[in-house]
């Protein structure tokens, strides 16, 4: 476009001079704010001076990308103000055959454009102030920064749930150590390697795990690093000028996002020493390489499945509900919302049994459940949720399925039986072998033994107790 054709294209048809404050009509005809007015004034109508057709804006707003590049072409200044000159002479020069300041921004490509040789160019686009174009983009960084710090909070909150790991674990071998130290002292000074051997074995675990937890806490603390470093870099962005805001922008924008999309932490499973693992059918596997035969418990408690309520015995082998909560950390293992706990061994084929005393005890749930099952919210006790189980409460005992279950005496001892592969998990009254009630179903995933504890009340029976036998069970 040569310059007499850009001069008519930026000239009012009413004064003929080039345009200031220019207002578009309906029809994309274009004056100087002040001679429409007038000449409106004076014809006593809203018509085009040009096309004479009716104007159907209620509200004629200034045209900032034809103004900019009439004050552009006609030479004129639109700040004024010494501020502005100071910017001005800090400002690299955009065009070289225009000096100023660049007063618009092609949206399409994301850079300021100048108002005179480059607005043809980008007359299909979409072209704003750059003021305007700031204040949105600088929204735009806004939101960034508020997913970085959102992001930065979640991870903090996960790094706070491994320092209580790393303490709860500490507490655990000491617990543990006393007690294997414990069962050890019952036995003749010829056990003292087996003991060290076991010790050893669970100081490596717990060192083990300590430095899985310090290897993920390293990997999360540079995450934080890296996000604060982000937060920053983005804060620091907001804090310049128009152009220097501009010319780093989409790197920081780009930074920030690629921060953002970091998928949010997640507690690893098996961080807590296997309290299980060194202490469940201890004696009975150490007498067992002396050829003697000790009492074996077929089903051994997990402490770290155990909810904040219930108080798993040192041996694993019986559960009580107490009167406080107690200060265990929140792994992906814990049942939060209900007092139950699991067996510490998943069983995916063949047939098992054990042996469960209940005695008086008013409120309890024993059976199995699904390894998937939800352990932080809402389930109930019933197959429909994982939970095959036999439930006595308010003085009646039901299948878990909302199905009242009758018994000839009330069941002090109860047989849990499982045959994995034929799908049946039957209950018996232990003390003379009647059959309770049998569901069938189809197992697909590991199956842990199941026990849930209420309060005891007055009952003679607090704790619920995993029968101990001479043999094992299969």
């Amino acid at each position: 476009m040569d310059e007499k054709t850009l001069k008519d294209f930026l000239s009012c048809h009413v004064c003929l001079e080039t345009f200031k404050d220019p207002v578009s009509l309906s029809c994309s005809h274009n004056f100087c704010s002040s001679c429409l007015k007038k000449f409106w004034e004076e014809a006593k109508n809203r018509n085009c001076p040009i096309c004479k057709r009716k104007d159907s804006k209620d509200d004629l707003s200034v045209n900032f990308s034809l103004k900019g590049l009439a004050d552009s072409f006609a030479g004129r200044q639109t700040g004024g103000s010494s501020e502005t000159e100071k910017e001005e002479k800090r400002l690299e020069e955009v065009c070289k055959k225009h000096r100023g300041i660049p007063q618009l921004f092609c949206r399409d490509e994301q850079r300021t454009v100048c108002s005179v040789c480059e607005f043809s160019l980008h007359q299909n686009h979409k072209v704003v102030p750059v003021e305007e174009a700031v204040g949105e983009l600088k929204e735009q960084l806004k939101s960034d920064l508020k997913s970085l710090q959102d992001k930065r909070n979640k991870y903090k909150r996960v790094e706070k749930t491994y320092d209580d790991l790393v303490q709860h674990s500490k507490k655990q071998l000491l617990s543990t150590e006393k007690q294997i130290r414990a069962e050890f002292n019952k036995l003749q000074q010829f056990l003292k390697e087996e003991e060290e051997s076991r010790l050893a074995a669970l100081r490596e675990e717990e060192e083990q795990k300590g430095r899985r937890i310090s290897g993920e806490r390293k990997r999360i603390q540079e995450q934080i690093s890296s996000l604060s470093d982000s937060i920053s870099a983005v804060e620091e962005e907001l804090q310049k000028d128009n152009m220097a805001f501009l010319s780093r922008y989409k790197p920081t924008r780009d930074r920030a996002r690629e921060q953002s999309s970091v998928s949010d932490p997640r507690l690893l499973s098996g961080t807590l020493v296997d309290e299980a693992k060194h202490l469940g059918n201890l004696a009975f596997r150490v007498w067992e390489k002396m050829g003697d035969q000790v009492h074996f418990s077929p089903v051994v408690l997990d402490p770290n499945t155990a909810n904040l309520r219930l108080h798993p015995s040192d041996d694993l082998t019986s559960v009580t509900q107490g009167d406080t909560w107690q200060q265990f950390p929140d792994n992906p293992e814990r049942n939060l919302k209900y007092s139950s706990v699991f067996g510490s061994e998943g069983l995916t084929s063949g047939k098992h049994s054990w042996e469960v005393e209940v005695g008086d005890h008013p409120d309890w749930i024993i059976g199995l459940v699904k390894d998937s099952v939800d352990r932080k919210g809402k389930v109930f006790a019933s197959p429909e949720y994982g939970i095959w189980c036999l439930w006595y409460g308010d003085g009646k005992y039901t299948n878990g399925a909302g199905e009242t279950v009758t018994v000839e005496t009330s069941l002090r001892r109860i047989r849990v039986q499982l045959d994995y592969d034929g799908g049946k998990v039957s209950f018996y009254n232990a003390e003379d072998m009647t059959h309770i009630y049998t569901h069938s179903d189809t197992f697909t995933e590991k199956l842990f033994p199941y026990f849930s504890v209420g309060e005891s009340g007055g009952a003679k029976t607090s704790e619920i107790r995993i029968c101990q036998t001479k043999n094992r069970l299969t």
